[in-house]
């Protein structure tokens, strides 16, 4: 064997291994970077359903408020303007509430959607 084929097999060793690293290097990082946006949509999921339970406990508790000082009563349609203002007022705060918590609820579906997208494009790799 020459040292011209020698230094040609030896070129093509090298080619092929370094081909290979930057393939196994790009493979790793993407997986990396899936794992990791994995992670986060994940840990931005619990947050914004913890944050989601907080409104409907605060829902909950406003209106058990209101029905018991009897701004909002179920029972009396007769009631004064006076109460009716309350009424107005309180109602209003509860719909705000509902409001965000319907806000939360398609946040979450929206990053639950997305983690499921990403979760079935690494299982096809």
């Amino acid at each position: 064997m020459s040292n011209s084929n020698i230094e040609d097999k030896l070129k093509t060793v090298i080619s092929k291994s370094a081909e290979v690293s930057k393939d196994v290097f790009k493979k790793t990082g993407d997986a990396v970077q899936n794992f990791s946006d994995k992670s986060v949509l994940k840990f931005e999921i619990k947050q914004l359903t913890s944050k989601r339970q907080k409104l409907y406990t605060e829902l909950g508790k406003k209106l058990s408020a209101f029905l018991s000082q009897d701004i909002i009563n179920l029972n009396d349609t007769a009631a004064s303007s006076s109460q009716n203002s309350n009424a107005a007022s309180a109602l209003q705060t509860l719909a705000d509430i509902q409001k965000q918590i319907e806000d939360l609820t398609a946040l979450i579906l929206s990053k639950e959607d997305t983690l499921k997208q990403k979760s079935s494009k690494s299982e096809k790799k």
